[in-house]
């Protein structure tokens, strides 16, 4: 569940902050998750390579796995910010928008074209 829940806790956020009538890409959130399941798995393989190397051969493979798992961990922070970006974002834009009363109409989906 804690490699799950963290997707699925942000994507029902992200929906749940797009303004009425609008729509967006889950591209976003997906690509900050598989970049954060793939540094802490190769991070893993890594630091558990290392434990374990008894030769010069070996530790360069774990360090080079070590180093690969730092590199996506910045992807993956650098992606986690943009989430977070587009999240007050849209947020903001349906603040600003105000409440849908019961009974009025729901605006056309807005097709951003930026």
């Amino acid at each position: 569940m804690n490699l799950w829940f963290p997707r699925r806790i942000m994507l029902n956020t992200w929906d749940a902050s797009r303004p009425v009538g609008t729509r967006t890409s889950h591209g976003l959130v997906n690509a900050w998750w598989a970049m954060w399941i793939t540094t802490l798995v190769v991070g893993r393989t890594g630091f558990v390579s290392c434990r374990t190397a008894e030769t010069a051969a070996e530790l360069y493979v774990a360090a080079g796995d070590v180093l690969f798992a730092d590199v996506t961990g910045i992807v993956a922070a650098v992606l986690a910010i943009l989430v977070v970006l587009s999240l007050t974002r849209m947020q903001n834009e349906k603040a600003l928008r105000g409440p849908v009363l019961a009974g009025e109409p729901v605006p056309a989906v807005v097709r951003d074209h930026r």
